[in-house]
């Protein structure tokens, strides 16, 4: 039976509500007038109050968890940015369009689902949203096999018109099978720092001899392989912060993925030739302690516990574990736990 948009929203609802659930209910309980009173009770008496009518709240109703994010902004602003904020406060508008049965074309699902998907990401709430991610990419990859049907249904029928000698692109440029039937995987297709670093995606992008062997090397990403070699080198002429600044597409994650690679454990005369000339006769240390932070994958507002069961509260603290752990964590523990700069702590 063939699953419509409508469905999917419907779906995606659903897990939100989990996902926001522990989140909302700290939040709200940690602002009550008595901590530990039912906040869902204060918000009943409060509009009964206001509009002189009785509701019932519910902690896991989608409808009430994004209200409290949008409306208690003096809450949840102190955990949220504007712009997190911002994504709840339009999953609200579809919540009531979803409820007075309006119907949603597939460009809007994907819309909803992604916004899910980061808010779910904002709040701390991993597993709901890769299940959220699921259903994206699944909804996407079935609408891009309809709209490919679609497309080769009208090549069929089409009138056939004497040609001037040029071939078709599709003979000349022909589309990988998984894009051809739409059987394809996103990360395949799209470079994702944080998943590389837990060695997840397609060879191409998480295999340091693959991903060179793809990857042809501009004069930047020359320079910026240049200056991270002679850095970590030992040359502090070189720049220890580098900003990247291009267009949408223009190759920041590639060439994040590159310095990645290339400080991995796969020795640099593996690589490309390229890559080998890059770096010359330079000798690189033996071991690099490598740190990736995405900030859609961190959350402000929610610590994080490890699967050494650490707890981490600021970006600051995930950068202490990634580079050491547990014992690493210890030394900054403090400020992470006041969430506050450790400073020499970390150094």
């Amino acid at each position: 039976m063939a699953v419509s948009n409508r469905d999917r929203i419907s779906k995606g609802f659903e897990v939100l509500a989990a996902g926001l659930f522990e989140f909302v209910d700290h939040q709200m309980a940690q602002a009550a007038e008595n901590v530990g009173q039912d906040w869902t009770k204060l918000l009943e008496a409060r509009d009964e109050q206001k509009m002189g009518v009785k509701k019932k709240y519910e902690k896991d109703d989608p409808a009430v968890q994004l209200r409290v994010i949008t409306d208690e902004w003096r809450i949840f602003g102190k955990v949220l940015s504007r712009a997190q904020q911002s994504l709840a406060s339009e999953l609200r508008e579809i919540r009531n369009k979803w409820a007075h049965n309006e119907k949603f074309s597939s460009d809007d699902t994907y819309r909803v689902l992604d916004t899910m998907e980061r808010l779910l990401i904002a709040v701390g709430a991993p597993t709901e949203s890769e299940t959220i991610r699921q259903l994206r990419q699944d909804h996407q990859r079935l609408a891009f096999e309809a709209e490919t049907k679609k497309t080769v249904l009208q090549t069929e029928n089409a009138i056939v018109v004497a040609g001037t000698g040029l071939k078709s692109w599709r003979e000349v440029l022909r589309p990988h099978d998984d894009v051809a039937t739409g059987n394809y995987s996103a990360s395949e297709f799209a470079a994702d720092l944080h998943m590389v670093s837990q060695n997840e995606g397609s060879s191409e992008y998480v295999e340091p001899i693959e991903f060179f062997r793809r990857t042809y090397l501009t004069e930047g990403l020359k320079e910026l392989l240049d200056r991270g070699i002679r850095r970590i080198s030992g040359d502090e002429n070189a720049s220890p912060v580098v900003n990247l600044q291009t267009n949408f597409g223009g190759g920041k994650t590639h060439s994040m993925l590159a310095l990645w690679h290339l400080f991995g454990s796969v020795s640099t005369s593996a690589l490309t030739q390229e890559i080998q000339e890059v770096v010359g006769n330079r000798k690189l240390p033996t071991k690099i302690n490598r740190v990736a932070l995405v900030g859609i994958h961190l959350s402000p507002g929610a610590p994080q516990v490890k699967e050494d069961g650490t707890k981490v509260n600021t970006i600051w603290g995930e950068l202490a574990w990634q580079l050491g752990g547990k014992k690493a964590c210890a030394y900054v523990a403090e400020a992470d736990a006041t969430r506050t700069n450790p400073g020499e702590g970390l150094r």
